[in-house]
């Protein structure tokens, strides 16, 4: 299921939702409020540039990982400080 990042716009409160795309989370569990909107969150991809054209696989996906690197380190630290409820 993908992953969603929602937060509050009146109490600020933060939580990433695991649920499907038809899905909405709208009550906020802090304020209880129903004030819950999506986070826009970083992309992992680019799409295929014109320059790509021509290049081998592994030279494009090499290319893709080293743009996203920080984003990945950045969102592997966030992920190993947060505390995941498995309800």
């Amino acid at each position: 299921m993908p992953r969603y990042q929602y937060k509050c716009t009146k109490c600020e409160f933060t939580k990433t939702y695991f649920h499907r795309l038809s899905e909405k989370i709208e009550i906020c569990e802090e304020c209880g409020l129903k004030t819950m909107s999506k986070v826009l969150t970083n992309k992992f991809y680019t799409f295929n540039k014109v320059s790509d054209k021509g290049a081998k696989t592994g030279e494009i996906t090499k290319k893709y990982i080293e743009e996203n690197r920080e984003i990945l380190e950045k969102q592997q630290k966030e992920a190993k400080e947060e505390i995941y409820d498995p309800s």
